[in-house]
């Protein structure tokens, strides 16, 4: 019998959802030696946060703001740091290209059009469907799948 576990924390969201063709992050690495040797697989969602997984029109819908001069939103991007006013200047990405580059901070985006405590709302307003063809969604028929197998045995 094989169990599956994801854990959603926002550290391990944000700094660990990266594309698995890329090497895991360091809290990747901690979470995967923590479950080695358990009867648990380990999935690294390829967007930067779950919030990347939110299609325009749900953000729009919780923001109560057309978006569109946002979009689209690279997968590793941040969909907060976007939806700030600074986050799409480009002062802004010199900015935070420049203290990457120097192993600074990065500079601070500012107040954000949305933030982490809306994400109960934007899943709510979400369908199955609007994950369709992303790892998420691959995912969740997974476990899916594998809780029928665990109820049939």
């Amino acid at each position: 019998m094989r169990k599956v576990l994801i854990r959603l924390t926002p550290k391990s969201l944000r700094l660990s959802a990266q594309n698995r063709r890329k090497p895991y992050t360091k809290i990747a690495k901690e979470e995967k030696r923590k479950l080695s040797g358990l009867p648990i697989e380990l999935r690294i969602l390829e967007r930067y946060g779950i919030e990347n997984y939110f299609p325009r029109k749900v953000l729009e819908e919780v923001v109560g703001k057309d978006l569109s001069i946002y979009f689209p939103i690279p997968d590793d991007v941040s969909v907060i740091e976007r939806l700030s006013a600074r986050g799409k200047s480009w002062k802004y990405r010199v900015r935070k290209f420049i203290a990457a580059m120097l192993g600074f901070r990065k500079p601070s985006f500012g107040e954000s059009l949305y933030s982490k405590n809306r994400n109960a709302e934007s899943a709510q307003r979400l369908s199955l469907s609007d994950l369709s063809g992303t790892d998420l969604f691959d995912i969740i028929h997974d476990i899916a799948k594998k809780a029928n197998e665990l109820a049939d045995e």
